[in-house]
């Protein structure tokens, strides 16, 4: 008994001493990079860099959790879709990726002192969620403006994080950048929210990560749809086990 209760309060003290640092840190590296805006595009990565290592080194130094990535990661123009569980795929995972590389994401994110002027630098592309038709139409030409200077594009089809073992929708914004841009698509799985949900960090254990197949081009909607769930969400399952 004793045990347990010393386990659950270390934890609780590692969660406290994570978020600390993480913020933290988070707030000095974009403060520190505010001069990267005036160089080059991809020297930003550099941020996302030594961003994404922090990150890693901090969750094995106080909860021994790694992660690992299976399948080739592409480098040819296409369009990546990554199954979202944990703010973990959005700094480490896109620093794996090959750049340049332009992220679909929300633009209360884009909205954010500093950072979100960061992300603008490195190629974010915003979604107003609360404006869909005009929205996508914003979405298409932005990212159509990003393929034309060579990136690839980066969105998290179901739009928001989702618990591991929960089922959200797939939205249509993923089909739209597929059948508009004409590329394939690059699904992506992972397992991240199992140990790093919200504020809730957990291990040891392994992130795994899963590169799966290509969806090619030209497939209708439905069609498109039903695959890249299929393809994620039962890559998924197993990772999870």
């Amino acid at each position: 008994q004793f045990s347990i209760n010393r386990n659950r309060i270390m934890n609780f003290l590692n969660k406290i001493i994570f978020f600390i640092f993480f913020y933290l840190f988070t707030a000095i590296i974009s403060i520190l990079s505010i001069p990267l805006v005036f160089f080059p595009r991809k020297k930003i990565r550099y941020s996302l860099m030594i961003w994404s290592s922090f990150v890693n080194s901090l969750l094995y130094f106080l909860f021994k959790i790694d992660y690992k990535i299976y399948g080739k990661i592409n480098t040819n123009q296409v369009i990546f879709a990554i199954q979202h569980q944990s703010i973990w795929e959005t700094i480490v995972l896109a620093h794996f990726l090959p750049s340049p590389l332009s992220i679909v994401m929300k633009q209360e994110l884009i909205s954010l002192p500093i950072i979100g002027f960061l992300f603008k630098k490195f190629g974010a592309i915003p979604l107003n969620r609360g404006k869909q038709i005009q929205s996508i139409r914003t979405l298409l030409s932005d990212s159509q403006k990003a393929v034309k200077k060579g990136d690839s594009i980066l969105i998290y089809p179901q739009g928001t994080r989702v618990k591991p073992g929960e089922n959200k929708p797939y939205l249509p914004g993923v089909f739209a950048l597929y059948n508009h841009l004409k590329l394939p698509v690059v699904p992506i799985a992972l397992n991240s929210g199992k140990f790093w949900y919200n504020f809730n960090v957990k291990g040891p254990g392994i992130i795994k990560v899963s590169i799966l197949n290509q969806v090619p081009i030209g497939l209708k909607k439905q069609e498109f749809m039903t695959n890249l769930k299929n393809l994620i969400e039962n890559e998924s399952k197993k990772l999870l086990k």
